[in-house]
């Protein structure tokens, strides 16, 4: 029985000054003389007022459909809504937070305890394959640590206990037994919700139109692979996705899992990129795009006018963090370039944590190579860090009475944190080679001489004998946490000392051998220094202001 009205409803008369625009009126329906807060309307298009209800003495709950009511002075009067389709939405009360679970095994199964900011409504219930599911209107899920719970096996025949957060404001509890739905009890109290869960009779077999319930669940893991900033592509610490280039990163993860020795094995990681040879010993050759002589960077900076590429010891990839491919004329950035692009070599940090790592490897050919990684702080107060990689490799040739490749490597640097803004990076690094000379075998004609592979045509004690240095710091002040400046300073040497008879012509007729001897010493020297002012506007990084100047010496 519905409650006589101390006044009809009337509609207000047009021009009517006591009239309220509907956009700002609400759903309200009063006995005379009883005033309530009017709460504010959000213009949602295409929505109608469906109810919101006012509590009466007498405890009634009216719906007014497609209209607003407003009490003005004692009278209640009714303004109609030109348009259902575009009504306003009434704001609805804010959904309760479910900020506790916790569970406890009983004799028949669990009980699950629900503990809320408010009062929960009763969930609706149903039940899909072999899930218990009830959903809570009007909650959302807000545990402190994660917005999902989940428990395996929580009593004996039921396999999980899975609660979620759905759209529109609603919390699902799914409760799968192992064979059968289990049996559920809900008690809503004040200040929560009580589930109580016992399993099923697994004799009771569910129909087989019912659906069974599949639920995946996973957890976001560190990719090791994934690295997400690059430095060679701008000269500046920005995202990868935020790049317009074409630029590759290959991280120590990814060489550490494929045991790279040289840095060939590392670039057979990139499209696009191909290894052309050691120039005899005497330096790497790599293309890129199709055009050869790429320069090869350590750190931004060139060892040579040609980078690795010229007469430079190969880089020892045990000191390598990651190795960074620009594709591309923007290679430019970096002076005189091939359009194919650019290798850049970035070699490890000290760290501010322990780190101790040993490492030996083996193969064919008695190779052999121990090496260290070292790091951490020197003193107390963790301002000064250190890192120290070392290795020794050796290997026999694979060419019969030739001498045997040997390397010895190490690369001490230091870190000193200045202050909290401040820190200056030393980094040495010093490689010495000793390997026989390789010239390959001669041609006849459009092909290669019927000679075996593994035949010395040098004199077997002809040596490639190399010994690269480098040594630089990186000075860095933070202005704030947009803008730093950042100064580096780099001199690398390289000297090359080899004698070898070098084949020259081949008789096929008579099988004699035209050879020529050789004596080469060559040093080289590079110098260079940059300077760059880096920040972000928004969300935007920049090089705001940058310089460099390098000098390269060769003597012969």
């Amino acid at each position: 029985m519905e409650p006589a009205l101390a006044e009809p409803l009337t509609p207000l008369p047009e021009g009517d000054p006591a009239a309220i625009d509907a956009t700002s009126a609400a759903a309200l329906l009063t006995e005379p003389h009883v005033e309530a807060e009017l709460p504010s309307l959000e213009k949602t298009p295409n929505s109608a007022i469906a109810s919101t209800v006012a509590d009466s003495p007498t405890g009634v709950a009216a719906v007014v459909p497609y209209a607003a009511v407003v009490s003005v002075m004692d009278s209640p009067h009714v303004v109609p809504l030109a348009n259902p389709d575009t009504a306003p939405a009434i704001a609805q009360a804010s959904p309760v937070a479910i900020t506790d679970v916790q569970i406890a095994e009983t004799a028949n199964g669990f009980s699950l305890q629900l503990e809320a900011s408010g009062e929960l409504a009763t969930p609706a219930t149903s039940i899909t394959g072999n899930a218990a599911i009830a959903d809570i209107p009007n909650a959302v899920l807000q545990l402190p640590d994660s917005e999902e719970f989940f428990a395996s096996n929580p009593a004996e025949g039921i396999a999980l206990l899975n609660i979620i957060n759905l759209p529109n404001n609603q919390v699902r509890v799914a409760i799968t037994g192992t064979a059968v739905p289990s049996t559920v009890n809900i008690d809503v109290g004040t200040a929560g919700l009580t589930v109580s869960a016992t399993p099923g009779d697994p004799t009771v077999q569910a129909p087989d139109e019912e659906a069974i319930q599949v639920l995946v669940t996973g957890a976001t893991e560190d990719d090791d692979y994934f690295v997400p900033n690059a430095s060679t592509a701008t000269r500046t610490d920005t995202p990868l996705r935020d790049i317009p280039n074409s630029i590759q990163v290959i991280p120590r993860q990814v060489i550490e899992d494929q045991q790279a020795i040289g840095l060939e094995d590392v670039i057979e990681n990139a499209a696009g990129v191909t290894f052309l040879g050691n120039r005899t010993g005497r330096g790497l050759e790599i293309g890129i795009r199709g055009f050869n002589d790429a320069p090869i960077l350590l750190d931004g900076f060139s060892a040579s006018i040609f980078g690795f590429g010229g007469n430079y010891a190969e880089p020892e990839v045990a000191n390598l963090e990651r190795v960074e491919i620009l594709r591309g004329p923007a290679s430019v950035l970096y002076g005189q370039a091939d359009p194919g692009g650019v290798v850049n070599l970035v070699t490890k940090k000290p760290l501010s944590e322990p780190y101790y790592n040993f490492q030996l490897q083996g193969g064919s050919r008695e190779f052999i190579s121990p090496s260290i990684d070292l790091s951490g702080p020197l003193t107390e107060d963790g301002q000064l860090l250190y890192r120290l990689n070392a290795l020794y490799r050796q290997e026999d040739s694979f060419r019969d009475f030739d001498n045997n490749f040997e390397r010895f490597f190490i690369a001490p640097s230091l870190t000193w944190l200045i202050s909290g803004s401040t820190d200056l990076t030393v980094n040495l690094e010093y490689t010495e080679d000793n390997e026989p000379l390789v010239l390959g075998l001669p041609a006849i004609g459009d092909s290669v001489a019927d000679i075996p592979f593994e035949r010395v045509l040098t004199n077997p004690d002809d040596t490639v004998e190399q010994d690269y240095f480098n040594v630089g710091y990186t000075l860095e002040h933070r202005f704030s946490e947009a803008w730093k400046l950042r100064n580096r300073f780099s001199y690398s040497s390289s000297n090359i000392d080899y004698f070898a008879a070098i084949p020259l012509r081949l008789d096929e007729s008579t099988g004699f051998l035209v050879r020529a001897f050789n004596r080469q010493i060559q040093e080289e020297q590079n110098y260079a220094l940059y300077t760059n002012l880096q920040g972000t506007f928004g969300d935007r990084a920049c090089a705001a202001y940058a310089a460099g100047w390098s000098r390269f010496i060769s003597r012969r």
